[in-house]
């Protein structure tokens, strides 16, 4: 207690509610503005690149349970997937897909019916400024994998 009779309270540094709500209505602000200004190469190449091998996987599974080769073709701004009788679709039901703002090697692979083994090593590379991702298929067993 202080000499009139009432206790002292402590004194609490720090900031208020109203304060901090400033703060991140601000900060959000600025997020909202920078963010999509943002244009970092690796960020369109990984995603493009996990896409690519993705279908090159699928078309190997089409070839062993189908029985027949299929080939995944890539380049010029799309991929798809054939095999002796035309047109396959992709994995998500598509005829092709496409990419945009990278540049892809162009590449076909053709799997074998039954093992689904590729008709040769094959790397793709996958490229937006400095930033590159290569898509490797294993001649002999097909292994698809990204060394970035």
């Amino acid at each position: 207690m202080s000499g009139n009779g009432r206790a002292t309270s402590a004194h609490w540094r720090g900031f208020t509610t109203t304060e901090l709500l400033i703060v991140l209505v601000i900060v959000g602000v600025l997020a909202f503005i920078a963010i999509p200004r943002l244009d970092i190469p690796s960020l369109k190449v990984a995603p493009v690149a996990e896409q690519i091998a993705a279908e090159i996987r699928y078309a190997q599974n089409l070839a062993m349970t189908r029985s027949a080769a299929h080939s995944f073709t890539v380049g010029g701004g799309s991929y798809s997937i054939s095999n002796a009788g035309g047109g396959v679709p992709l994995s998500n039901g598509e005829g092709a897909g496409s990419y945009e703002d990278v540049t892809v090697d162009a590449v076909t692979v053709t799997f074998s019916p039954r093992f689904g083994r590729p008709d040769g090593g094959s790397s793709i590379a996958v490229s937006a400024g400095s930033s590159v991702a290569t898509i490797v298929v294993e001649g002999e067993t097909g292994y698809v994998y990204i060394v970035e």
